[in-house]
């Protein structure tokens, strides 16, 4: 990795917690990911299928917005998604 990507790679990141999402099916992560502020804002890591699966970093102002959109939607029940979050120096430099 060059100095410029390492700079990118870190620049995109900042003010973003690392997140982990896995839903019960992948129709649930499809429906996610398709809200506006997650189709803005978040920079996908890896993506698995079975179980569905995220690893990314998303705004604390669309994390906050994801939150919100779970606790609302009358949809999703709490066994259906689960959500990790994890921020720190090991997010942001590739090692």
């Amino acid at each position: 990795m060059t100095k410029k990507e390492r700079l990118d790679f870190v620049t995109d990141r900042i003010g973003k917690k690392r997140i982990i999402l896995r839903t019960r099916t992948e129709v649930l992560m499809e429906q996610l990911l398709e809200q506006p502020f997650m189709k803005e804002d978040l920079i996908i890591i890896n993506r698995g299928a079975s179980p569905a699966y995220l690893d990314g970093y998303l705004s604390y102002k669309s994390l906050d917005a994801l939150k919100l959109f779970i606790q609302e939607s009358s949809l999703i029940h709490e066994e259906d998604i689960h959500l990790s979050l994890n921020i720190g120096l090991s997010d942001l430099y590739p090692l």
